[in-house]
């Protein structure tokens, strides 16, 4: 196990312009001292240049091919697996972290045995919009959440569920077999600015919704009779395509 606290795992596909600007308001040498950096990519039409970014060399970059237009269960179970850190935080492409972000983070987690625990901690939104579901919301609202898990109790359970596409539903799957299989608790963080989010459609994860559904139904049906699985197969198992490092620009 590494002395580092957190590995910060990213799952991205043709997203490199929000990616980076991601990864360049929380990659740097100070934070290296104390964190691990995974992303892995998808593969697809519009890769991420990572190497542009000042601190690409602490970053582990990795190609993979899930098999999937996207899914992003797969991706971040591959980053997860790989990360040799007591916690795995897994993020979007889209966040924003502040300056203060490491030192907020590390005060959160000095009292927190991630053998009992996991965060959940909420998202500031960047601008308005709308929710999948229609209703509106606005800039500074909290909409959606980063997570911190314990890298065993992940592996315990294989992680994010692979058989949901795209995105939706994955969380709060993972989340309910952690609180009703490993008995969990999740301490939520409510803070505006503890992280944000760059807003975006949600016509994707709409149409995601009818696949991943009737997984989300049986995950239901399987609580109710107490049973509680991990992944079907294995997890993180998606196609190395390549394995890229870098040194400073």
């Amino acid at each position: 196990m590494s002395d580092k606290l957190v590995t910060f795992c990213m799952g991205v596909k043709n997203r490199p312009v929000v990616a980076q600007l991601g990864l360049s308001s929380l990659v740097n040498e100070k934070n290296a001292e104390i964190f691990d950096f995974i992303v892995c990519e998808d593969i697809g039409t519009n890769p991420l240049a990572i190497q542009t970014l000042t601190g690409c060399s602490f970053i582990k970059h990795f190609l993979v091919d899930t098999g999937t237009n996207w899914s992003r269960s797969r991706v971040l179970n591959f980053a997860m697996r790989r990360a040799n850190t007591p916690w795995v935080c897994t993020i979007d492409s889209d966040f924003l972290f502040p300056l203060a972000f490491p030192k907020n983070l590390l005060k959160v987690l000095q009292d927190v045995d991630p053998g009992v625990s996991y965060l959940k901690i909420a998202t500031t939104e960047v601008y308005g919009g709308k929710h999948f579901d229609g209703n509106p919301f606005n800039a500074g609202d909290f909409y959606g959440g980063m997570y911190v898990f314990g890298k065993e109790v992940i592996e315990s359970v294989h992680g994010f569920d692979e058989s949901f596409v795209g995105y939706g539903h994955e969380e709060r799957d993972l989340c309910e077999r952690l609180e009703e299989g490993r008995s969990l608790k999740q301490i939520y963080i409510a803070e505006r600015g503890f992280v944000f989010h760059l807003t975006h459609s949600n016509s994707l994860r709409g149409e995601n919704l009818s696949v991943s559904t009737p997984n989300f139904r049986r995950r239901n049906l399987n609580k109710k009779n107490g049973v509680v699985i991990v992944n079907r197969g294995g997890w993180g198992n998606s196609t190395l395509i390549e394995e890229k490092s870098y040194k400073e620009p």
